[in-house]
């Protein structure tokens, strides 16, 4: 595709200021056509009143690699208990 002016070379289209400015204008329409994002802050909030605070279990991957928290919550699920010591 013949581009002008060229765009600066990347290896990620992400970074070339069109792209930027596309995003940009893509969230304000659909906040603009969705009526904005407090719609959805209040279902997780219903849920984390509802059931997610007495069944939801908080896995803290501050210091932790991806790996270790996948084993952390694979490993705390009630079906993984009959395979825990198997690596």
């Amino acid at each position: 595709m013949d581009i002008a002016p060229g765009l600066p070379a990347t290896d990620n289209f992400q970074h070339w200021p069109p792209w930027r400015t596309l995003v940009v204008e893509t969230a304000r329409r659909v906040l603009e056509y969705t009526g904005g994002t407090l719609r959805y802050l209040e279902a997780y909030a219903e849920a984390g009143l509802a059931w997610l605070h007495e069944d939801g279990e908080v896995v803290d991957t501050t210091f932790r690699s991806p790996g270790e928290v996948a084993r952390k919550i694979g490993g705390s699920h009630p079906a993984n208990a009959l395979t825990a010591g198997i690596t």
